[in-house]
């Protein structure tokens, strides 16, 4: 599973819920006052029943021809069962979910509300995800093109490729690592080794710098590929510094 709705949830407080005997203008209350369109609505033992929206009120409004007591009826008058997902299945999951509806209710496995996901949560998510990868992968081809304008012919490619990892254990005529298949972290092993950083030390030094940036963003690809928490401002931040740097 690449990211349980637990992770999401981690940081966000119990959701705001609704006994299913309270009245409508009750709900409406919960709703104005904390700026929301929906609330989970749970029994008495605290168990998921559904979910009151404004629209679900709006629809039992006008479809009771505008009786005036609406507002003190029982929720369970204009309530929807809604869709629920276990808080130990995948994101993608709830996402594919929300694709028919706009919230989606997230329970335990005793049926008891923990959280509740909406269209902007999902939408969130992947936008600070994929928002720090696109930079990533932007920093990578900016560090290719710098690669191949110093290593410009076959010749210095392979012997730098030789000197950052050695000969292949099948043929010592090859390096052990293809250019074509190196991973971020061995495009900054390429750069950085001994023998090498000579030719790159004009445009990325010093050193310690280029290892610090470049070590950075390592870290945070890592974190996000593996969906070991999201993006942080700060880490937003430093990848940002890092492409204004390679510029």
């Amino acid at each position: 599973m690449l990211f349980p709705l637990k992770k999401l949830l981690e940081d966000k407080e119990y959701p705001l819920c609704i006994k299913i005997d309270e009245t409508v203008k009750n709900a409406l209350d919960k709703m104005l006052g904390n700026d929301f369109s929906q609330l989970l609505v749970i029994d008495n033992e605290e168990k998921l029943v559904g979910m009151i929206t404004e629209k679900g009120i709006v629809r039992s409004l006008f479809h009771s021809g505008g009786l005036s007591s609406v507002m003190e009826l029982k929720i369970d008058h204009c309530f929807e069962k809604g869709v629920k997902i276990h808080v130990e299945r995948d994101i993608f999951e709830a996402i594919d979910l929300l694709e028919e509806t706009y919230a989606i209710a997230v329970v335990d496995s005793e049926d008891k509300p923990v959280g509740i996901l909406t269209n902007y949560d999902a939408t969130h998510f992947l936008k600070e995800t994929t928002e720090g990868l696109v930079i990533i992968q932007d920093i990578e081809i900016r560090l290719r093109k710098y690669i191949e304008s110093i290593l410009y012919n076959d010749n210095l490619m392979q012997a730098a490729l030789f000197t950052a990892f050695g000969p292949d254990k099948k043929d010592n005529t090859l390096p052990s690592k293809q250019y074509n298949k190196l991973t971020l972290g061995q495009y900054i092993n390429l750069i950085t080794s001994s023998k090498n950083w000579g030719k790159f030390a004009e445009y990325f030094g010093p050193k310690d710098l280029f290892s610090r940036y470049m070590d950075g963003v390592r870290e945070i690809r890592n974190q996000l590929t593996h969906f070991r928490g999201n993006l942080q401002k700060i880490q937003k931040d430093a990848l940002k510094t890092t492409q204004n740097w390679l510029d």
